[in-house]
C-alpha cells in the first residue's frame, strides 16, 4: 500500500477502486514473505532471467 509492503492490518478487497492509496498485490514464496522481499527490492541479477539468444 503506497509503495510499502503490508503484511497485517485491515483486509482489502481485490479490485476495490474506492481506495485513496496505490494498492498492488504480489505473490511471494514463504521465504520472501517472511523477509519482506518483493520484486521491487530484490535486485535481480539480470533483466533477462534466461539465457535466450535473439
Amino acid at each position: 500500500v503506497g509503495g510499502k509492503m503490508v503484511t497485517e492490518g485491515e483486509q482489502v478487497v481485490v479490485g476495490d477502486v474506492s481506495t485513496s492509496s496505490n494498492v498492488a498485490y504480489e505473490v511471494l514464496c514463504r521465504r520472501h514473505h517472511m523477509r519482506n522481499v518483493t520484486s521491487k527490492v530484490s535486485n535481480p541479477a539480470s533483466e533477462q532471467p534466461l539465457p535466450f539468444n535473439n
